[in-house]
């Protein structure tokens, strides 16, 4: 029997599974004549993208590889493969942080062999449509085989070197929140991690406070025990609709946060059919966050997208639009359907445009909350601000909260921290070794929302001054 890591399966797990004796060869990375003296294990990176990543960056760690390694690859970590996945890391800009280009030597192509609790280890690297394991050639972008194997003699030393692999993963991993999309055929990989943030740095409206409590209340062992005594599936469903920068997406990221899970995000475009999103659903691991951002785009009618304001993200690049994918309407319900049976999940939807959703998949049972994200009030404007600047004076909190009423249009919280940062590094002594918030950063924050205003003011101007040209002259007034 093989020890092939399947979908969503962990190290640990995958090592209750008895040994398959495999030999390797086949241009595709099936078994062919069997080697009765091993103990193998096969990683494949088609099914198990982040596992396979793991293994390799701790074996080249180790010491016995650095000074027995034949075969090396560079690697920069899980590096972003296409236009896809930077647009989504993108829509995290400022939450969640991008992988880190640090270069790396890895195990290459090919065979080798490291010593681990006194037992010599063979690796092989195998890119798909290999016919020789020892073909260190460069890969063709395919996917790949990470082959161990010892002597079944010492099989405990390997299996000791899987635990230590995943041990080791979860360290790094275990005080942030992970975000998962897509991958070949329906697992699942990492696209980055953000250490875990706490609440008091987060500014909600009423709205968004009641369902960070409402999510509290929800992930229980109480309530899961009343939810199964009633006969109904544990999960819960929330729709996150407002304005585009009103912290949708930050208020997830806090609920990941808050009950320590981590997020799965589903881009509907780039899903080929309904049974495979059907599978990625049932391959989200338990007590996790399901993630469909701007679900007003998945169906827009006809391959039409719905018209966007100017300053929203074009989702169209990773999801959420049916225009060449073949996921269906009446798929994606039943999938939602089916995240019953995958309990203890929590489904979030965000929208800008609650009115362009089909009301047959925001219907309750499958949307158990709608939380509105709207301008916020002054108040918190006034308290993103002092968490920014905690030493202003009373008279600069008071200066800064005229300028904010003064507003006239929507300035959100995203558009605020962006002046606020810029403030910051703009005006941060360049001599210093940490960046320093000054008093000159404040005054970069007046001057750039006088800015602002300014800006208002010369376009109610021209507004008013061709407003009064046209009725001068009788004649209608168009709008742009």
């Amino acid at each position: 029997m093989e020890i092939v890591l399947p979908v969503g399966a962990s190290v640990i797990s995958t090592l209750t599974m008895m040994a398959l004796n495999r030999g390797v060869g086949s241009n595709d990375g099936k078994s062919t004549i069997a080697d009765i003296n091993n103990y193998t294990i096969t990683i494949n990176s088609a099914t198990a993208i982040d596992q396979f990543e793991w293994a390799l960056d701790y074996i080249s760690k180790l010491e016995s590889f650095r000074e027995n390694a034949n075969v090396l690859t560079i690697s920069v970590g899980q590096a972003t493969k296409n236009k896809s996945e930077q647009q989504q890391l993108d829509m995290f800009d400022g939450v969640i942080k991008k992988p880190s280009d640090k270069m790396k030597l890895v195990p290459g192509y090919g065979s080798q062999k490291i010593k681990y609790e006194g037992a010599e280890i063979t690796i092989e690297r195998i890119p798909t449509g290999s016919n020789n394991s020892s073909d260190s050639s460069t890969p063709s972008g395919g996917d790949e085989f990470l082959v161990l194997k010892v002597d079944k003699a010492k099989k405990s030393s390997l299996q000791n070197l899987m635990k230590k692999i995943e041990e080791e993963h979860k360290k790094k991993i275990e005080d942030n929140v992970v975000v998962h999309i897509p991958q070949r055929a329906c697992g699942w990989k990492i696209l980055t991690t953000k250490k875990r943030r706490p609440l008091n740095t987060v500014i909600f409206n009423d709205q968004g406070k009641d369902g960070i409590l409402d999510a509290r209340r929800w992930y229980t062992e109480k309530t899961k025990k009343w939810y199964e005594s009633m006969c109904i599936p544990w999960r819960r469903g929330y729709l996150l609709h407002g304005d585009p920068g009103s912290g949708k997406t930050s208020f997830v990221y806090a609920v990941a946060s808050d009950l320590r899970m981590n997020i799965y995000m589903l881009g509907l475009s780039e899903i080929k059919s309904d049974s495979q999103l059907m599978e990625l659903v049932l391959n989200v691991p338990p007590k996790n966050i399901i993630l469909l951002e701007d679900i007003d785009c998945a169906f827009s009618g006809n391959n039409n997208p719905v018209k966007k304001d100017e300053d929203e993200i074009d989702l169209s690049m990773f999801g959420i639009r049916n225009s060449n994918g073949k996921v269906t309407m009446s798929g994606l319900l039943n999938t939602l359907d089916g995240m019953a049976s995958q309990e203890s999940c929590l489904v979030f939807m965000t929208t800008n445009h609650i009115d362009k959703i089909d009301p047959a998949l925001i219907r309750p049972g499958r949307i158990d909350k709608k939380i509105l994200f709207k301008k916020p009030a002054d108040s918190q404007s006034l308290l993103l601000f002092k968490r920014f600047f905690p030493n202003s004076s009373e008279k600069e909190q008071l200066t800064f909260a005229e300028k904010i009423k003064e507003m006239n249009r929507f300035i959100s919280h995203a558009e605020l921290q962006g002046i606020f940062l810029n403030s910051i590094l703009e005006s941060s002594p360049e001599n210093s070794k940490d960046i320093v918030v000054t008093k000159e950063s404040i005054g970069l924050v007046i001057i750039k929302l006088n800015k602002i205003l300014n800006e208002q003011k010369e376009l109610k101007r021209k507004y008013e001054e061709e407003k009064s040209k046209h009725e001068n002259q009788d004649i209608p007034m168009t709008t742009s």
